[in-house]
C-alpha cells in the first residue's frame, strides 16, 4: 500500500523530503521503507558519517542553532554527547556515564540557523524531520521558518529526561510547544542505572555486570515523536494527504488512515 502510494505521479517531481538531524546517530530505520522514494538530507557537523551511496540523499556539514554566532562546540569523550551546550557536571555525578560528557577539547565553530541551510540548499519544504543534537532540538525546530514548519507532517525529537547540559530544551518545553498543531505518535524510553559516578568506579567488573542484571534502571532520555493533526491537513493538498497516509500506514495506524480516506477520497 505505501508503494501505492508513494509512487503516485504527484511525487514524481515533488518526492517526500525526509530531514535527519544529528546523522551521525542510528540510522532512522523505521523510516527505512520510505528512503526509496524520498530524498534525504542527513545534516551533522562529523564530515566522516556514511552516505551508504545512496543517491537520493545530500549530506550537509553544517552546526546549527537557533543563532547565527561563533560559539564553542565542545568535543567530549564520547562523540554522541558533543554538544553547543556545556555538559552539567553536577548533575552527571549522579550517573555511571558521567564520563562520556568529559570535555577532551573546545572548537570555535561558526553555527547557521536551520533557516539558512534550508535556503542555501534551495529546499522548499520538509515533511519528515528528525532532531538529535543534544540539547538544543527544540531551539533548532523553532528556528526553522514558520511557511515550512507548519507543513511539517512527522516531527521527532531526542530529549533528556535530566540536564545533563545546561540550559538543555526539556520535555515540557517540546510538549507544550507541539501539542497545539501534533499529537503524539510515540514515546520511547531509554533506559541506565542512576548510580554515582565515584561509587559505580569502586565496582569490580563483575559487580557491575551483576548490577546490571538485578539493579531497577532508570529512564533518562526519550525518542518522541509527534504527527500533525488530521484537522490541519488541506483539503487540496493532494500531496501531503498522500504522504499521511503513507506515514499512517508505516506506523500501522491503520483507523486513522481510514478516516482520510473517507474525507478524501471524492479529490483523487
Amino acid at each position: 500500500m505505501i508503494n501505492l502510494l508513494l509512487n503516485h505521479k504527484i511525487f514524481d517531481k515533488n518526492p517526500p523530503i525526509l530531514f535527519d538531524l544529528g546523522a551521525g546517530g542510528d540510522p532512522k530505520l523505521d523510516w527505512k521503507k520510505l528512503h526509496r522514494y524520498s530524498h534525504i538530507f542527513k545534516l551533522d557537523a562529523n564530515k566522516n558519517i556514511e552516505d551508504n551511496k545512496n543517491k537520493n540523499s545530500t549530506i550537509i556539514n553544517e552546526i546549527v542553532f537557533d543563532k547565527k554566532k561563533k560559539v564553542n562546540f565542545n568535543i567530549t569523550k564520547s562523540v554522541f554527547c558533543s554538544s553547543l551546550l556545556n555538559p552539567n557536571m553536577e548533575e552527571l555525578e549522579n550517573w555511571s556515564f558521567r564520563n562520556k560528557f568529559e570535555i577532551k577539547r573546545k572548537l570555535k565553530v561558526q553555527t547557521k540557523t536551520l533557516g539558512q541551510v534550508i535556503r542555501e540548499n534551495k529546499i522548499n519544504k520538509i515533511d519528515l524531520i528528525k532532531l538529535d543534537l543534544q540539547g538544543i532540538d527544540l531551539k533548532v525546530f523553532k528556528s526553522i521558518p514558520i511557511k515550512i514548519r507548519k507543513k511539517i507532517l512527522l516531527a521527532e525529537f531526542e530529549p533528556g529526561l535530566y540536564n545533563f547540559y545546561k540550559n538543555e530544551d526539556k520535555l515540557s518545553e517540546i510538549l507544550n510547544f507541539m501539542e497545539n498543531d501534533y499529537s503524539i505518535e510515540e514515546f520511547v524510553f531509554s533506559s541506565s542505572i542512576k548510580s554515582n559516578y565515584k561509587l559505580h568506579n569502586s565496582f569490580t567488573f563483575l559487580q557491575r555486570k551483576s548490577l546490571n542484571l538485578i539493579n531497577k534502571k532508570t529512564k533518562f532520555y526519550t525518542n518522541i515523536s509527534f504527527l500533525r493533526k488530521k484537522k490541519f491537513l488541506i483539503k487540496k493538498d493532494l500531496r501531503s494527504i498522500l504522504l499521511m497516509l503513507a506515514i499512517l500506514i508505516l506506523k500501522k495506524r491503520y483507523t486513522e488512515a481510514l478516516e482520510i480516506v473517507k474525507k478524501y477520497s471524492h479529490i483523487d
